[in-house]
């Protein structure tokens, strides 16, 4: 049975929480006289205050998105300001959400989040009934609780879903984990560091250390005590002592592949078009920073990305797969994407995922605490090495690509937990799926 809000909640009060909120989260955009557009008293519709805010910003798309995500930002945000069922009816939001990560296709909450967050937050949190509510609609639950620790914590309190006899959601905080690997690497170091100089210091002094056995005394230096004849006593064979030979990283183990075998880099889609004998197949040139100019990939995209959002796409790529042939035309290379499943295990969406805003075509892409490691030239087919790392790459929560593993080989970072993907400039994201598995 669908749940209402709209009979319990003050619509004047929720347009002042998200006036409040605007102000909070775009004041900052703003410069001059605009910033007097984000008062708590004014009059202005709030499809229009946004549009303005967004004219005026020096962040436009992050108010109201891009292209199709800035014409539904507004839709909803009307909504809200004629106070439309649909923005308090849980039931049709958490079936708009479930596939979605924002309510928009987004990559970021937008005004429109911000609005409906205040219609539905003191819901989410009240303590009487809100159990039974996040149980009931977990799509909903996950949006509220996300835009909420995003964008409005300064306003609206952050709370985090709660189910009853299931434990407290455990969150990973990313800059306690990088600044942890960071440390597990810098420890790795000086033990290496330490094991290379006692291997020095215990190494043989020269051809007389030989076997264990000792030097020949120096010219001048007492005989050693004998039976008089002249004759040296050889030393007892029991306490003959070989040298200790100098201590070595323990190798990979055989069979275990390492997330920094594969060679993932920055790319930029120059040119686009569909494959002439699949049409399922788009055949892409894109721009790996490489002297030879950009390479040629296919990738099975045509049924989720349009071909327009492709032109000029950037892209994460893996660039050291051997070549295949699909219908006659041979990929150089495979797009990373993530890849969103319904509970039938249909794919519900499949998208390239994104490199940090500043990237450069031929930027290196890396899993955290694989850092400094070549990839290999090419991946050879028949030790399965992609095969073996693909499984645990995934999204998180923040939309973060990572991969889920233990450390180095070589080093003491045995802590299985995610790792980010990233580059020198930032976070490799997908743009709408948590929770993805990426391939």
């Amino acid at each position: 049975m669908s749940v209402v809000a709209a009979a319990t909640t003050s619509a004047a009060l929720a347009r002042q929480s998200t006036l409040r909120l605007f102000a909070a989260q775009y004041a900052a955009y703003l410069s001059g006289e605009s910033v007097s557009l984000l008062t708590a008293d004014t009059t202005i519709p709030l499809p229009a205050l946004a549009k303005e805010v967004a004219e005026k910003s020096s962040k436009g798309e992050e108010v109201l998105g891009a292209k199709d995500a800035a014409k539904e930002s507004l839709d909803w945000l009307q909504r809200a300001e004629a106070g439309d069922e649909k923005v308090t009816d849980f039931q049709s939001l958490d079936a708009h959400l479930t596939s979605r990560t924002y309510l928009t296709p987004a990559i970021k909450p937008t005004a429109a989040d911000l609005a409906v967050l205040s219609f539905v937050h003191p819901h989410l949190s009240d303590g009487s009934s809100s159990a039974a509510i996040h149980h009931a609609y977990p799509a909903l639950t996950r949006w509220a609780s996300q835009v909420s620790h995003l964008a409005g914590g300064q306003i609206l309190p952050p709370f985090e879903p709660h189910f009853d006899g299931l434990p407290k959601i455990q969150r990973v905080d990313l800059a306690a984990e990088k600044a942890k690997a960071k440390a597990a690497e810098k420890e790795a170091k000086k033990a290496a560091a330490a094991a290379t100089a006692s291997s020095s210091a215990a190494a043989p002094a020269g051809p007389g250390a030989k076997d264990g056995g000792a030097s020949a005394p120096a010219s001048g230096a007492a005989a050693p005590p004998g039976d008089g004849s002249g004759k040296k006593e050889k030393p007892p064979k029991e306490k003959k002592e070989k040298a200790p030979k100098p201590a070595k990283a323990a190798p990979a183990p055989a069979g275990s592949p390492q997330p920094s075998q594969i060679d993932l880099r920055v790319g930029k889609i120059v040119s686009i078009e569909k494959h002439p004998d699949a049409d399922s197949l788009y055949l892409e040139k894109v721009d790996f920073g490489e002297a030879e100019g950009p390479r040629q990939v296919l990738s099975g995209l045509v049924k989720f990305v349009p071909i327009e959002e492709m032109q000029g796409r950037w892209v994460v790529g893996i660039c050291n797969l051997k070549p295949q042939a699909m219908r006659g035309i041979k990929s150089y290379a495979m797009l990373l994407c993530a890849s969103s499943k319904s509970v039938e295990g249909e794919e519900k969406g499949v998208e390239p995922v994104a490199p940090p805003e500043g990237s450069s075509p031929g930027d290196r892409v890396w899993v955290e605490g694989y850092e400094g490691r070549d990839p290999d030239e090419q991946l050879n087919p028949k030790k399965k090495v992609f095969e073996a790392i693909q499984p645990d790459y995934t999204t998180l929560q923040d939309r973060s690509a990572a991969w889920v593993g233990v450390g180095p080989a070589d080093s003491e970072d045995k802590e299985s937990r995610p790792r980010i993907l990233r580059t020198a400039k930032g976070i490799v994201k997908a743009p709408n799926f948590i929770e993805a598995t990426l391939s």
